[in-house]
């Protein structure tokens, strides 16, 4: 991860203080969106409760048996009753994100969004670039502070999970898709930003990884979908929406956007699939 000349801690001294996370984003070159994500992980990681369980020998005794080898405190020592809390997670901190854009390359295309899910179900993050933190009025295509968001969400994560987002080589070429067009966008003139390179979170491309052990009719992820039978959907976009959004049509990028987030559920989903299947024992970073 890109090396950051502050520390979450120093968010939350800010935060006490009254100042606002747009006043602690431009006081650290950050965006708000990025600012609070930090913030808010490290509050999580901060208040968490470590869940207080038995400790088990291979034999399968647990406390209260003769083969108990001891527990996190004491076995006479009940943990936390956590009944009721809201869900905590502490570990590895997962992105599984998606971009949204009028074209396949950075050349000529455009976001449209970005979104990422999180390891907890329902805790997402979505950016759009009619959004009036990053919509620039007279130039309603310009993407620049889109990319910027997008980036710096990336970057708070020790983890990022796409599907094709990740660039490599097959026997057609080039692939990959996320990454290297949010790349093009942020060294584009009018932007001029750092790109996600070498310092990057640790990135894991669910499509590499699921190609190496597997044979399906298609590795789209609405194929995987449907072949895993997963409890949420993709929906299709049609042209005609697309083309809409190009015009700055709110309700076809609200279509988007909502396609944007579908995605990234069914991608941590599969993650989830391939993850019990033992399809990720060894992934490539």
């Amino acid at each position: 991860m890109t090396a950051l000349s502050f520390t979450p801690s120093d968010i939350d001294a800010l935060r006490e203080q009254g100042l606002s996370y747009s006043e602690i984003g431009e006081r650290f070159g950050i965006t708000k969106d990025a600012a609070r994500g930090l913030h808010s992980r490290w509050r999580l990681r901060r208040d968490a409760v470590p869940q207080y369980l038995p400790l088990r020998t291979p034999g399968g005794g647990s406390a209260g048996d003769d083969s108990t080898v001891g527990s996190a405190l004491h076995a006479d020592e009940p943990g936390p009753d956590r009944r009721g809390d809201p869900p905590r997670y502490v570990g590895f901190d997962i992105g599984y994100f998606d971009l949204e854009a009028s074209g396949l390359n950075g050349s000529f295309g455009r976001l449209f969004s970005g979104a990422c899910a999180h390891v907890i179900e329902g805790d997402e993050w979505v950016a759009r670039i009619d959004a009036p933190e990053y919509r620039n009025k007279r130039y309603p295509s310009d993407d620049s502070r889109l990319a910027l968001a997008i980036r710096d969400h990336l970057l708070t994560h020790d983890i990022i999970v796409s599907w094709n987002g990740k660039r490599g080589y097959n026997s057609k070429g080039r692939s990959g898709f996320d990454i290297p067009m949010l790349n093009a966008r942020l060294i584009q003139p009018e932007n001029r930003q750092r790109v996600i390179g070498r310092y990057a979170p640790k990135h894991v491309d669910l499509l590499k990884e699921i190609r190496k052990y597997i044979e399906l009719h298609s590795f789209r992820l609405a194929a995987v979908e449907e072949f895993l039978e997963l409890s949420e959907s993709k929906n299709s976009i049609l042209p005609r929406l697309w083309n809409k959004a190009l015009d700055g049509d709110r309700d076809s990028l609200d279509y988007i956007v909502t396609h944007n987030l579908k995605d990234v559920r069914v991608l941590r989903l599969v993650f989830e699939e391939m993850r019990r299947a033992g399809l990720l024992e060894r992934p490539s970073w």
